[in-house]
C-alpha cells in the first residue's frame, strides 16, 4: 500500500478495534483520499484526523479502528 509515496506493509489482522496508525504527510485530505478503499477493501470502520504528531512534531494523518 502507498501513502503520498511511501510503501507501508500492513498486518491487518493486528490492527484491531482501538489502535491506530498514523501516516506522515504534507496534504492529510489526500493520504485519507488514499486510504479510503484500502479500508473499504478490507471492510475497516476507522476514523481520521489530521494531527502533528507530539513527540516528533511531525505532520499527518492519525487513523483510529473503530
Amino acid at each position: 500500500m502507498k501513502v503520498a509515496g511511501v510503501s507501508y506493509e500492513i498486518n491487518w489482522r493486528t490492527f484491531t478495534k482501538g489502535k491506530s496508525l498514523f501516516f506522515p504527510c504534507l496534504d492529510p485530505a489526500a493520504a485519507q483520499k488514499e486510504l479510503r478503499p484500502v479500508f473499504r477493501r478490507h471492510k475497516l470502520s476507522v476514523v481520521y484526523k489530521a494531527v502533528v504528531d507530539p513527540k516528533s512534531g511531525i505532520r499527518g494523518l492519525r487513523v483510529w479502528r473503530v
